[in-house]
C-alpha cells in the first residue's frame, strides 16, 4: 500500500483500491475499486490522475478523478504510470516485462499525440520530480530533463553503487545507496556533499536527517 497526502486528502492506494481520509479527521471521504498500484499524481483545479493497472492486458491506464469524491472525470488513454502534470501535457513512466526497455513519455492528453520520448535500456528509472524538471537515475548517473520539453537540464556522476532511494526538499536531492549519501543541487547537479558511511538521508523542510552504520 502506498500513500499519499495532496492538500487535505490523505490517499491509500493498493491492489484492490484507493481510499481517501481526510488528513484532519481521519475519516473516509470516498473510497474506488481496482488496482490503483500504478501510483498517482495531482493534477489541475481539483483532480488527480491515478494509474490503474489492468492485469489481463499487462497494462496500466491513467485515469482523471475529482479530488473531492473520486468521481471519474475522464477515461485518458495512456499507457503507463503518471510522473508530473503541466495542463495538459502528462509525463508518464513505462518499463518493459519482457526486454529490457525504458520509457519517459510526454503525452498531449486532448490528442493523446506523444510530444517527446525519451528511451532507456531498462536500468532507468525516476527519482524526484519539480514543478518544472524530472530527475531520472540512468545507472550511477542522474539526470534532469524539463517536463515541458524534454530538454536535459543537466547530468550528474551519483558517485553510488546501488540503486539510490531519494528525497528532496529546499532545492537539494538526497540520494543514498545503503552505503553512502550524497546531496545535489536540484537547479544544476552540483554535487554539494557526499558521506561514505551513511546508510540512510532524508532531506526534509528543517533540515537533514540521517542514519549512520
Amino acid at each position: 500500500m502506498e500513500v499519499s497526502i495532496l492538500g487535505r486528502h490523505v490517499l491509500l492506494t493498493a491492489r484492490d483500491g484507493i481510499r481517501c481520509l481526510d488528513h484532519e479527521e481521519g475519516r473516509l471521504l470516498w473510497d474506488r475499486s481496482g488496482d490503483f498500484s500504478a501510483g498517482l499524481i495531482a493534477g489541475d483545479a481539483g483532480t488527480i490522475l491515478a494509474g490503474v493497472r489492468d492485469s489481463a492486458l499487462e497494462r496500466s491506464r491513467i485515469e482523471c478523478l475529482a479530488a473531492a469524491s473520486g468521481e471519474l472525470i475522464e477515461a485518458i488513454g495512456i499507457d503507463g504510470v503518471p510522473v508530473a502534470t503541466i495542463g495538459r501535457l502528462i509525463l508518464v513512466y513505462w518499463a518493459s516485462r519482457t526486454r529490457p526497455e525504458t520509457r519517459l513519455v510526454a503525452y498531449n492528453a486532448s490528442t493523446n499525440e506523444v510530444v517527446w520520448e525519451s528511451v532507456g535500456g531498462g536500468q532507468e528509472f525516476v527519482l524526484q520530480t519539480s514543478a518544472e524538471m524530472v530527475i531520472l537515475a540512468r545507472g550511477q548517473r542522474a539526470e534532469a530533463r524539463l517536463i515541458a520539453t524534454g530538454a536535459v537540464v543537466w547530468e550528474a556522476d551519483l558517485g553510488l553503487s546501488g540503486a539510490p532511494v531519494s528525497s528532496m526538499a529546499r532545492g537539494v536531492l538526497v540520494l543514498g545507496d545503503g552505503l553512502a549519501a550524497a546531496g545535489l543541487d536540484c537547479r544544476t547537479g552540483v554535487v554539494l556533499w557526499r558521506k561514505d558511511g551513511w546508510i540512510w538521508a532524508r532531506a526534509g523542510t528543517s533540515g537533514l536527517y540521517v542514519a549512520n552504520t
